[in-house]
């Protein structure tokens, strides 16, 4: 038996300490996955075939609207930004050997921002910018 006399206390502190960083270790991981924090999505940006094929109704009554790309969208949402001006230009609509190219993919960071901008930019979304119809689009899995 240990007669040091601040065994007893070394093992209280121990004994605390283990208590308290136990559940830390469970309760960390569940409240990052549960806020969404590190949550991180592909969002691709290709040609649209509106208004040549044009869309009525696909899952709701009012179609699809058409959304103008300004400078407010770039400020707001730097990815949207980066979406359109690092896209491939000399990939054409026209070209008969592409069928639905993805112009350009960026990274969307958390959760939040994900069904934000999955949200506003492309569900039943036409996006308009310097005279072409493009569709963005965000997985869910």
């Amino acid at each position: 038996m240990n007669k040091d006399p601040n065994h007893v206390g070394k093992f209280w502190i121990i004994l605390l300490a283990v208590l308290i960083l136990l559940p830390l270790v469970f309760v960390v991981p569940i409240l990052i996955e549960s806020t969404g924090i590190l949550d991180s999505k592909s969002m691709i940006l290709t040609y649209s075939s509106y208004p040549e094929k044009p869309i009525n109704h696909v899952w709701n009554e009012s179609g699809y609207a058409i959304l103008n790309i300004t400078d407010n969208d770039f400020e707001k949402y730097p990815e949207i930004k980066e979406l359109f001006l690092t896209r491939n230009t000399s990939i054409k609509k026209s070209d008969p050997r592409t069928d639905n190219p993805v112009l350009n993919s960026v990274q969307v960071l958390t959760r939040q921002r994900i069904d934000e901008i999955r949200d506003k930019y492309c569900i039943h979304r036409i996006l308009y910018w310097e005279g072409e119809y493009y569709q963005a689009g965000i997985p869910y899995s």
